[in-house]
């Protein structure tokens, strides 16, 4: 199992910028079966809200893409390098829900980025060993074809989270 941690990821302007973005109307939709498509049932908790801006590397939401332009220049990669990029958005529970375990792609395929945007009591689990606690400003980089997921907080009213899944 393999991941890097880099906390302080953007600068004071540039974590600014991105907060703004999302304080400023940004769209959510509501997705009732995170990670599960399988059940026509929903799992209780097992709910978010999500913008998709690209997918397989096309450009979905340019107009709200330049809110993460920050993290794209950051992360140093080409837009048709993003196999996936979206934001997510878990409201707070009362108690803490882990989602389902999931991996983004099959092995060799890429790597997954996320940023975390607040510092709040969620976690990201991965290969069910490790846990990343989400604090404010960081980047967990690892192998998305493990197995990983995220989970719901407590102890703020949402947690969010940028998810990157880029090709080698």
């Amino acid at each position: 199992m393999s991941f890097d941690i880099h906390d302080d990821y953007l600068t004071t302007s540039e974590l600014a910028w991105v907060r703004e973005g999302f304080s400023k109307d940004f769209p959510w939709f509501f997705y009732d079966h995170l990670n599960d498509k399988s059940n026509d049932k929903p799992i209780l908790g097992n709910y978010y809200f999500n913008h998709c801006l690209i997918e397989r590397g096309q450009v979905l939401s340019p107009e709200h893409l330049i809110v993460f332009q920050p993290l794209i220049d950051k992360l140093n990669i080409r837009l048709d390098d993003i196999m996936r990029m979206k934001a997510n958005l878990y409201p707070r529970t009362q108690r803490r829900v882990h989602h389902r375990s999931h991996v983004d792609y099959q092995p060799g395929s890429g790597f997954t980025a996320l940023f975390y945007l607040n510092t709040n009591n969620g976690l990201t689990v991965v290969d069910g060993k490790k846990k990343i606690k989400s604090v404010e400003n960081r980047m967990l980089f690892f192998d998305g074809s493990q197995k990983h997921h995220s989970t719901t907080c407590t102890n703020t009213n949402f947690r969010i989270t940028v998810n990157f899944s880029i090709f080698h």
